[in-house]
């Protein structure tokens, strides 16, 4: 018995450092999403076509910032609800459905929703947008450097 209760204990505290606060939080919406729709949270017994369209509706409510004070959610954050959902049903259930069975990677309707959102992110293009200038900052530099 006492095995048990370390390996609870060590459990516990791995869930704790992976933020498991902010995770329970990405799994109340979840749950309280799907609640709307009729279907178990964890998704159990749930037809892969519905599992996929739940988890798509989920997903795009989230980057609309359905979840987050009406801020539109950048792909990042999306992407780690979608990791907080399915490794708490993977806790439970030894199977993520977020996740492709033979990969690691995300379902190929969330990769490519996901995919399509890093396009229009407000961060990514940021991003683009400092490079650019960046690359046009040294361009100036080294054609002023070889003009002297």
């Amino acid at each position: 018995m006492h095995d048990f209760c370390l390996a609870d204990t060590g459990h516990n505290v791995g869930q704790v450092a992976a933020t498991t606060s902010h995770w329970a939080v990405h799994w109340r919406n979840q749950e309280q999403y799907v609640k709307c729709v009729k279907i178990n949270p964890y998704l159990q017994n749930t037809p892969y076509v519905t599992q996929v369209h739940v988890l798509t509706r989920f997903t795009a409510r989230v980057q609309a910032g359905g979840f987050g004070c009406g801020r539109q959610a950048v792909v990042g954050t999306v992407s780690l609800v979608l990791t907080a959902i399915g490794t708490t049903i993977s806790l439970v259930f030894n199977n993520n459905p977020t996740k492709a069975l033979v990969t690691n990677n995300f379902l190929p309707q969330i990769s490519q929703i996901l995919d399509g959102w890093k396009q229009e992110d407000p961060t990514t293009q940021g991003q683009h947008t400092k490079l650019h200038h960046l690359q046009r900052m040294t361009q100036s530099i080294v054609t002023n450097d070889n003009k002297q």
